[in-house]
């Protein structure tokens, strides 16, 4: 386990939590996280840290749903979006490097349902 998931946990639990609050939830039924393929943060690290933290509050039932955001660069030269991983940054079509992260870093709370 990984100390880092913990308090991306705790953080996301305690969003979640004020959230229900302003939104009047007695229960919480669902927790999505959208997570980027380059963002370093381990799946089953914060399916743990969700599992042992959500028992003492009113996510006691809720499922943690993990969308994974694939790693997309912008060639300027093509004027396109290409997938990327941590070690290809280069463009398919014509080679060059990209810079320009477009997506592969995200690590938000995309959305809570509840009752």
């Amino acid at each position: 386990m990984r100390l880092h998931e913990i308090s991306i946990m705790e953080s996301t639990i305690d969003i979640v939590l004020k959230k229900a609050e302003e939104c009047n939830f007695k229960t919480i039924r669902k927790v999505t996280l959208k997570i980027g393929e380059l963002s370093g943060v381990m799946d089953e690290a914060l399916n743990f840290a969700f599992n042992e933290l959500k028992n003492y509050s009113m996510l006691r039932d809720a499922e943690l749903c993990i969308d994974k955001v694939k790693a997309m660069a912008y060639c300027e030269e093509c004027k396109e979006n290409y997938p990327i991983d941590h070690f290809n940054k280069l463009c398919p079509r014509c080679g060059s490097f990209s810079s320009q992260i477009v997506n592969g870093y995200e690590l938000y709370l995309y959305s809570i349902e509840g009752e």
